[in-house]
């Protein structure tokens, strides 16, 4: 048949002749229940070797090229797939066959005592267009140790600690045991550092379960009197006051690095002299300042006297500014005084009694008017009413 279809023979052409999971032998066949149990648990090493062969043997038969082979463990990382795929496709003559091999790390997200299945699919094609497909399936049985407070992951930092005296401790673990743990702890010890912390916490067993992991990151400050050199941090999981696991990690103490400045005419070294613990090689590096003008005492006191002198400047605009309104006020002030004067001189004129009079009565309107006005008015009458 041609195009997508699969050739009546394509069972007896492309074949599954072996299958092999963590070192045990499974019977091949689409139907096929054979189950690997060697004791394997969350985070085990799985090994799979598969052997697929053309089936076809005369002279005449075509090979089958483009041969994909794929592997599906189903529902093995927390209800999801896993899936394995060949490196690369390849091409089979008649009566030729291919040994395949793939591994993986068994999920901690698996729930206990379950055989979880393994589906193999192959397919492939001649030149004719005409398309091979075979497949077989096995089990795998995942078996969790009673207990199993797992470090996935440490991580230091700095691992070189020179300038900075404080190391930063990361951790996370994970339940791989079949039994909550009630009474969990976590140690963290450097002794030559003078670091030791230890907390308690809970796991749960189940995969969905929101204490099923624990993370926490750790802050430490190292003693002064470290002593440079490479020093050991050790992580330990405890359970029932039973120590489960140990992981380390090194941390170097070094001395903070040295660095001279030194100016050159138009350009500037700097010379870093590295510490303990830091490539000994030292180089000086060259900043070429001729394109940045630095300025001289003398200009920058310039620049100082020329914004004080701005800042006057300023000022006085704001006083003269402030100037016409003022002499505005005061010749109105002035011009209203004038004519309290023409007032006063024009009752005087008409009549020195009355002129008098307004003497008197001109506090009611202005005393320095009044003054102004009567002054010499009063002064003349006294000499007239003497000759008199």
């Amino acid at each position: 048949m041609v195009g997508n279809a699969v050739s009546k023979d394509a069972a007896s052409t492309l074949k599954i002749t072996r299958f092999k999971v963590a070192g045990k032998s499974l019977d091949i066949g689409v139907n096929a229940s054979d189950v690997a149990e060697n004791d394997i648990k969350p985070g085990d090493k799985v090994d799979l070797e598969l052997r697929v062969e053309n089936g076809l043997s005369g002279n005449s038969d075509p090979d089958i090229e483009d041969i994909d082979v794929e592997v599906t463990i189903l529902g093995i990382d927390d209800d999801d797939d896993l899936d394995l795929d060949a490196s690369e496709e390849f091409d089979l003559d008649p009566g030729r066959s291919k040994t395949l091999k793939f591994d993986f790390i068994v999920p901690d997200e698996v729930k206990d005592a379950r055989n979880y299945e393994i589906v193999v699919t192959a397919d492939g094609r001649d030149s004719d267009g005409r398309v091979y497909k075979t497949s077989t399936r096995g089990f795998i049985r995942i078996e969790k140790a009673t207990h199993g407070v797992h470090i996935t992951d440490l991580t230091v930092s700095p691992s070189l600690m020179t300038c900075s005296k404080r190391v930063s401790v990361s951790v996370d673990i994970v339940n791989r045991g079949r039994n909550n743990e009630n009474s969990a702890k976590v140690k963290i010890t450097g002794e030559t550092l003078g670091i030791a912390r230890e907390e308690l916490f809970e796991l749960d067993k189940g995969p969905s379960d929101s204490d099923f992991t624990f993370e926490n990151n750790y802050l430490f400050d190292v003693s002064c009197s470290a002593p440079k050199g490479d020093h050991t941090i050790t992580v330990q999981t405890w359970y029932d006051s039973t120590l489960d696991e140990t992981k380390t990690a090194t941390v170097t103490v070094g001395d903070c690095p040295d660095v001279t400045v030194r100016p050159q005419g138009g350009s500037v070294d700097v010379q870093v002299v590295p510490g303990s613990g830091s490539p000994t090689t030292t180089s000086p590096v060259r900043f070429d300042t001729s394109s940045i003008k630095g300025l001289s005492d003398e200009e920058l006191l310039l620049i100082v006297v020329l914004a004080g002198i701005t800042v006057i400047l300023l000022l006085l605009i704001a006083i003269m500014l402030m100037m016409p309104k003022k002499r505005r006020r005061k010749k109105k002030r002035t011009t209203k005084l004038a004519g309290a004067s023409a007032t006063a001189a024009s009752s005087v004129s008409a009549s020195p009694q009355e002129g008098l009079g307004a003497g008197v009565s001109a506090p009611h309107r202005s005393r320095a008017a009044a003054r102004s006005a009567n002054k010499k008015p009063e002064a003349s009458e006294r000499l007239s009413m003497k000759s008199q």
